[in-house]
C-alpha cells in the first residue's frame, strides 16, 4: 500500500503525566486496520525529543473546605462527596501515570442534585450549590446525550478493557452512584469562556439559616489531589479528575453548556470521557485529534474516537500491560524506546 508521512506531532508533558510532563514526536503514516477497518494514521515510529515541566502547585485546604467536612452530619448528609473528596484528599505525586483499575460508571448532574441524602436537613450547617445552575434537558437532549455516551463508552471500553456504562441518575443511591460526572449547565454568564469556569469566584445568591458553600469555589478549587484537565488553555471541555494515593483514578467531573451545538457537545461528550481516563493534558499536532486544542477551530470535523486515530493510540497504549498507575516520567520513556525498537 502506498504510504505518506504525516507532519511530526508533539505530545506535551500534561497529557499523560500530571505535574510534570513529557514532549514526545511521533511519525504517523496512512493505512492500518483497528477494529477490523482500514483507518489512516497508525504510527510506525515513535521518537522521543524533550522533556518539559508544566506544574499546577496543589492549594492549601481553605478553612471552609475543612469546616464544611468536619460539620455535624456530613458523612450521612453527603456519603459520596465525603468519600470521595475528603477522605482521599491528598498531596499528588509528581510525574507518574494515573489509570483506571475500576469500572466506570457515567452519569449526569451530581447525585441527588447535591441535596442531602439524610430526611433531617434541618441539621445541615451548611448548604452546598452550583450558581451556573445544573440545566434540565428535555427528552429529546437527554435521549441524544445519552446515546453519545453510549456510543463513546463502548469504543473506549474496547480500546482499555475497561468496564465503562451509564447510570442513569434515577437509579442512584447513597452506596451506588456514577464515578464519572457529566454536568450540563445553562448558564456561563460567570464563566471566562463558553467552555470553562476558569477562574471568576461566583457570588453568593442564597439565604437562609445554613452557611452557603459554593460547589465549585469551595470543594473543588481545595482539592489537592485533583487534576484539571488542559489548564494552559479556556477552550476545551472543564473538568478533572482525582486519583488515590496508589495513582489509580476514581472520580471524574466535567461541565459541558448547553447552549453549544449539538455536534460540539458530542466532541465535548467524547473529551470528558478520554480525558478521564488519565490524559489531562494538551498534544500539539496539525492532525485533528480530541487532545489537541481542536475547539478553537473546526476544520476538518469534531473528533469522535472513530475518526481519532491519535487519541485511539494514546489511549490504548495509556491501557496496555506494560503502562502501570504509578509509572515514572523516566519508565514510561523506556516503554516508548522500546516501542519504538518493536515497530522498526
Amino acid at each position: 500500500m502506498e504510504r505518506s508521512e504525516y507532519s511530526i506531532v508533539k505530545i506535551s508533558a500534561a497529557a499523560l503525566i500530571c505535574g510534570a510532563s513529557f514532549l514526545a514526536s511521533l511519525s504517523f503514516y496512512k493505512d492500518g486496520v483497528y477494529a477490523g477497518q482500514v483507518v489512516k494514521s497508525v504510527p510506525q515510529n515513535i521518537a522521543l525529543q524533550a522533556l518539559f515541566t508544566d506544574t499546577i502547585p496543589a492549594p492549601k485546604e481553605n478553612s471552609m473546605y475543612k469546616e464544611f467536612f468536619l460539620s455535624r452530619d456530613v458523612k450521612d448528609h453527603y456519603p459520596w462527596l465525603y468519600n470521595n473528596f475528603y477522605k482521599l484528599n491528598h498531596e499528588q505525586s509528581e510525574a507518574v501515570i494515573r489509570k483506571w483499575s475500576s469500572d466506570v460508571k457515567i452519569s449526569l448532574g451530581y447525585p441527588n442534585n447535591l441535596k442531602p441524602y439524610s430526611q433531617d436537613a434541618e441539621s445541615q450547617e451548611y448548604m452546598l450549590y452550583i450558581p451556573d445552575y445544573v440545566a434540565t434537558l428535555g427528552p429529546q437532549d437527554l435521549a441524544r446525550i445519552k446515546g453519545d455516551i453510549a456510543t463513546t463508552s463502548k469504543e473506549l471500553s474496547d480500546l482499555t478493557g475497561l468496564k465503562i456504562n451509564y447510570l442513569d441518575p434515577i437509579q442512584e443511591t447513597e452506596n451506588l452512584y456514577g464515578n464519572l460526572r457529566i454536568v450540563f449547565v445553562k448558564d456561563t454568564l460567570s464563566w471566562e469562556t463558553s467552555f470553562k469556569k476558569g477562574n471568576v469566584q461566583s457570588g453568593l445568591d442564597i439565604f437562609g439559616g445554613a452557611k452557603a458553600i459554593q460547589f465549585r469555589d469551595a470543594i473543588e478549587k481545595n482539592l489537592r489531589n485533583i487534576v484539571w484537565y488542559t489548564p494552559s488553555t479556556l477552550d476545551q471541555v472543564d473538568g478533572y479528575y482525582l486519583s488515590d494515593s496508589s495513582n489509580n483514578i476514581y472520580f471524574g467531573s466535567c461541565y459541558i453548556w448547553t447552549g453549544h451545538a449539538h455536534e460540539l457537545q458530542s466532541s465535548l461528550i467524547y473529551e470528558c470521557i478520554a480525558r478521564a481516563l488519565g490524559v489531562p493534558g494538551l498534544v500539539e499536532s496539525k492532525q485533528k485529534s480530541v487532545f489537541s486544542n481542536w475547539s478553537t477551530s473546526h476544520q476538518g470535523g469534531y473528533p469522535s474516537v472513530k475518526d481519532d486515530p491519535l487519541g485511539r493510540l494514546i489511549i490504548k497504549t495509556l491501557y496496555s500491560s506494560e503502562t502501570k498507575s504509578g509509572l515514572t516520567k523516566k519508565d514510561f520513556t523506556e516503554l516508548l524506546q522500546a516501542t519504538q525498537r518493536e515497530k522498526k
